[in-house]
């Protein structure tokens, strides 16, 4: 008879234990440790209470509450139907921006956006460092134009010549760090093209400033450095 009360309380232990792995669904991992751990302190008790009585019970079989929960299915299931699992994540790809045109106030003829590059045409002469300088004050940081292609070169001085006619006109070019070699003023890097007007540059040491030739066209001579002479500036933002 004592057996059988042993095998009665462990079966119906066992019979909760199944139950609540069917139902662990509705109750999270750590409920269902609360759960068992309940049953088996209960159980401790019972078995506790035979014992004194002289009856033996066996523990064979017995599950802890970390061993059933954590042999919980990982995707929770109502009597064989799955749960919907969460929706992934979609990527979705950044708009790209399109980097902003400088403002070039272009009612005013004497800017023009050329090339994407908002250019200033100064008509009062300076030299070769006060025309730098000048065209820092005309834009904020600006500089002498310097161009980056024969195309973007001829543009620009087309552009001034409808305003002014033929003349000489300054650029943010020169060999003043070594004679010969022509580089842009604000960064040093080499000049990648060289539109030269025939048989220049040839002024030696005495030249070390590109302007457009008077000659009605955008190509090169090297020039006196501190002659006065028309510019165009460049906003370099």
């Amino acid at each position: 008879m004592k057996q059988v009360i042993v095998f009665f309380i462990v079966a119906s232990i066992n019979v909760v234990i199944h139950a609540m792995d069917i139902g662990s669904a509705c109750l999270t991992r750590e409920e269902v440790k609360q759960v068992i751990r309940q049953l088996q302190r209960d159980n401790e008790d019972m078995l506790a209470k035979m014992q004194s009585c002289g009856c033996d019970a066996a523990l064979d079989g017995m599950q802890t509450a970390e061993t059933v929960s954590n042999a919980l299915p990982a995707t929770n299931t109502i009597f064989g139907v799955s749960a919907p699992s969460p929706k992934p994540e979609i990527y979705i790809a950044p708009v790209p921006v399109e980097p902003e045109m400088p403002e070039c106030p272009e009612d005013n003829p004497m800017y023009q956006m050329i090339n994407g590059k908002c250019i200033y045409y100064e008509e009062t002469r300076f030299d070769y460092a006060g025309a730098q300088e000048n065209c820092g004050e005309v834009f904020e940081g600006g500089r002498l134009f310097e161009p980056t292609d024969e195309a973007e070169n001829d543009m620009v001085y087309k552009e001034f010549k409808i305003m002014f006619g033929e003349s000489y006109i300054r650029v943010g070019i020169d060999d003043l760090t070594k004679e010969g070699e022509f580089t842009y003023a604000s960064n040093g890097e080499p000049v990648p093209m060289g539109p030269w007007l025939n048989d220049q540059p040839d002024g030696g040491s005495a030249q070390n400033c590109v302007v457009y030739g008077n000659y009605g066209d955008s190509k090169w001579l090297d020039y006196f450095c501190s002659g006065r002479l028309t510019s165009i500036c460049q906003k370099t933002s």
